[in-house]
């Protein structure tokens, strides 16, 4: 989902319709939440990671092209990168799939990937240091063209099956929800608050909508897999 400073703004999810805005400020108290993370201890997946449970997760896509479905709002755009449909090497259609990849072609970039309404960017470019404290893993700062949220790893649990994935876009609906994100809340915006790419949808066993487990955790963490074949790497492309 590109961030406003696009004025092709669109929507992440293709069954519902567009999104409701920019989301809730952020109030001091939410700072409060986030103050057991200390940059100097080893992180571990199991205590410093909420577990964000019974979470709606729907499906979008690389290219997706607006239509009825998704309120004629595209994604060839992300909130990272303006080209995404370039970045990544072409639409990855939900409909057309070789296994866990598109037919046409070989991803250039994780097919692996998802969003979270939440972003280190916004219209005026790097949000100011005191609006991104809500992040654990902030440690005051970032390198100029580069992003601490871009390309994390997620761990998404669905029945008994268990996934890993990249996040490389902002959403779905809304572009604001830190309290849930990086918190224990419950996404704001009740009818999802995660999108997931076609292959980590497939690799679930999901079809549009289901209901889903998820975490953060370190790269070094994630083991192999099918979301470790291709790993992407790239910076920002505004």
């Amino acid at each position: 989902m590109e961030l406003p400073h696009d004025t092709d703004n669109k929507q992440l999810n293709r069954r519902t319709i567009a999104q409701i805005g920019a989301g809730a400020l952020l109030v001091a108290g939410s700072i409060f939440m986030y103050s057991h993370f200390n940059p100097e201890t080893p992180r571990t997946i199991e205590h410093d990671y909420p577990l964000h449970e019974n979470i709606t997760a729907t499906v979008f896509w690389v290219g997706e092209e607006a239509n009825e479905s998704n309120d004629y709002i595209h994604n060839r755009s992300s909130a990272w990168t303006k080209n995404w449909v370039a970045a990544y090497g072409g639409v990855d259609s939900y409909d057309d799939r070789c296994g866990f990849l598109p037919c046409d072609f070989t991803p250039r970039e994780n097919p692996f990937y998802f969003a979270l309404p939440f972003s280190d960017y916004d219209e005026n470019g790097l949000k100011p240091a005191d609006e991104l404290q809500v992040i654990p893993w902030y440690d005051g700062e970032i390198e100029a063209g580069t992003s601490v949220l871009k390309n994390r790893w997620i761990k998404v649990t669905h029945d008994s099956t268990v996934a890993y994935a990249q996040w490389e876009d902002v959403g779905p609906f809304k572009l604001e929800d830190a309290d849930y994100v990086f918190g224990s809340a419950q996404p704001a915006e009740p009818r999802a608050g995660l999108d997931m790419s076609p292959a980590l949808a497939d690799y679930l066993g999901i079809d549009g909508r289901e209901t889903v487990s998820w975490r953060f955790v370190e790269e070094s963490d994630v083991p192999p897999g099918e979301w470790t074949k291709i790993i992407t790497r790239s910076n920002p492309q505004f």
